[in-house]
């Protein structure tokens, strides 16, 4: 009987852990469909933690994107198939993505900005652009949401314009 018992708790904690880890590694596309997006399955973006994009930025190799943005806020449902679009113009493969839900209260945010240095993480959605380990674009900032008002003009500057100096060097 003791055989037996431990047999069907250890399936059950199984079980258990095999639904818990499925729940955690939801991709970009299913958070933002079940949100009511319109973003392709095959996208460009990758989610990625806070420290393996610490350990990107300190990489200081080349040019990389970061879509700061949560399937829960309206604009960043709207942004996200822009962005997607637009990369896919410009052959971006990767835009890498961060989820703002994760990241609620001021000391998380206040966390997030010293280690990955964007300027104010309450802004939702944020377009980050690093280049050799450098924040060179952040969406976040007042004064590039006044020049950059929407995401075809961000993406247009941080695609193309962005680009073309990156490979140059």
């Amino acid at each position: 009987m003791n055989k037996i018992l431990k047999t069907i708790l250890t399936s059950i904690i199984c079980i258990c852990i095999s639904i818990t880890l499925a729940g955690c590694s939801t991709s970009v596309y299913d958070d933002y469909s079940k949100a009511g997006a319109s973003l392709d399955k095959d996208n460009v973006f990758e989610k990625i933690s806070t420290d393996d994009l610490v350990n990107k930025i300190n990489e200081k190799n080349g040019i990389f994107y970061v879509y700061y943005a949560s399937s829960e806020d309206a604009t960043s449902r709207s942004e996200i198939t822009i962005y997607n679009e637009q990369a896919n113009q410009y052959q971006i493969e990767v835009i890498y993505y961060l989820n703002a839900a994760d990241y609620t209260t001021v000391a998380l945010r206040k966390e997030l900005k010293e280690k990955i240095s964007i300027n104010d993480a309450s802004k939702v959605p944020s377009m980050l652009v690093y280049v050799d380990g450098n924040l060179k674009f952040d969406s976040s900032r007042e004064s590039v949401r006044s020049n950059y008002d929407t995401a075809q003009k961000v993406s247009g500057h941080i695609f193309r314009d962005m680009i073309i100096p990156a490979e140059v060097n």
